[in-house]
């Protein structure tokens, strides 16, 4: 039967009022997550964004909880235009957009990441002096020289690196390393304090020409700016839930059971949204101790988590979505627990040298191997 795109288009409206006509009001009930797959399915319908916007106010008025059409044009609409926007347009080609299949993993995810603690815990790699050990090149005692490092290392002097905070605009933040190592020198009276190392970088290397956004947009910073895709860059931000002890299990779940009253109801104070509890640091340093894995550096993110580079070296976004995303990610370390959202070539990372402003404490560079192999750090 002969694809109709509009027929389908016809459809996705459809079941875009259906659902919007059955949209709970704001003040409980999960209205925000609720409301944002609403908005995804006026993106794939080919509304506008106003329209979408427009139809949410409608909905969410008399809800116990006010909210702005700015408030639901930057929370819930844009984030939804961008991830929806590329199905928007398959369909207005008159492309079927069939969703992928989640790729089946290859191995037994909570076994293979059990298996790889004991045997870095056995080898003696638990905490930072121990894996410091096996650094190949021999990282200095001092926090503030991390960065330089870093840079001698694994950059050549013209490759251009983001380096700034979370919303910095990638224009202004975009230097050579030659300029960096400028600028922080510059700065170098005041480095023993750490706060003048901006606390975020973009690993891979970067054109420092904009990209255009899913929005329309323009930015420098995107994965459509990427000029080397040298890194692949991974971090466990919680235990594996098949991992959790009784005690952390039991306490999750007193606190989810409270939110979600909370949110049903909405009196008294806001309760915190329960949080899965932190992947151990020794457990993450004996992981990476025994990752068969070209490990290119190691860095404490100065809270409760390391940063694991690794060198892959791809030519292009194709190859790196096949081999990084596709096969690394999704079919090996996604099953063993590690943070889903790291895996685009453009994510922001915890820069070295940089005090934490959270918890004082300084992010370090742990472990550097210029020339990575397939082999773990301990072998």
């Amino acid at each position: 039967m002969k694809y109709d795109a509009e027929q389908h288009r016809a459809n996705l409206e459809r079941l875009y009022r259906k659902r919007l006509a059955e949209l709970p009001k704001p003040g409980g009930n999960h209205f925000h997550n609720k409301a944002f797959g609403v908005a995804g399915l006026g993106v794939m319908a080919g509304l506008s964004k106003n329209e979408i916007v427009d139809d949410l106010m409608t909905s969410a008025a008399g809800g116990t909880r006010p909210v702005t059409d700015k408030y639901l044009e930057s929370k819930i609409v844009l984030p939804a235009w961008e991830q929806n926007r590329s199905k928007a347009i398959m369909i207005e080609a008159g492309v079927k957009y069939t969703p992928k299949r989640k790729p089946k993993p290859i191995l037994d995810g909570m076994k293979t990441l059990s298996k790889w603690i004991e045997r870095g815990t056995a080898a003696g790699i638990t905490d930072e002096v121990a894996f410091w050990e096996c650094s190949p090149i021999r990282v200095t005692d001092e926090p503030a020289a991390d960065i330089f490092e870093l840079f001698r290392y694994l950059y050549k002097p013209d490759e251009l690196i983001f380096m700034g905070d979370r919303y910095d605009d990638g224009s202004q933040r975009i230097h050579t390393i030659d300029e960096w190592i400028k600028i922080f020198d510059a700065r170098k009276i005041m480095l023993n304090c750490g706060f003048q190392i901006n606390p975020f970088m973009i690993p891979n290397p970067l054109t420092g020409k904009p990209g255009e956004k899913a929005d329309g947009g323009k930015t420098y910073r995107g994965d459509n700016c990427i000029a080397s895709f040298r890194f692949a860059c991974v971090e466990f931000d919680s235990k594996p839930e098949p991992l959790w002890t009784d005690t952390e299990r039991t306490e999750y779940q007193e606190k989810k059971t409270k939110r979600d009253a909370w949110e049903v109801n909405p009196e008294g104070p806001e309760p915190d949204r329960p949080k899965p509890p932190k992947m151990p640091l020794e457990w993450q340093y004996a992981f990476w101790a025994a990752f068969p894995g070209p490990l290119a550096a190691l860095i404490f993110s100065g809270s409760k988590s390391l940063h694991a580079w690794l060198r892959v070296n791809l030519p292009d976004a194709v190859k790196y979505r096949q081999l990084i995303i596709d096969e690394l990610f999704r079919k090996r370390l996604e099953p063993m627990g590690v943070d889903r959202a790291t895996k685009n070539p453009a994510r922001l990372f915890r820069a070295p040298s940089h005090i934490r402003h959270e918890t004082l404490q300084w992010q370090r560079l742990i472990y550097l191997n210029p020339n990575p192999q397939n082999r773990a750090a301990i072998s």
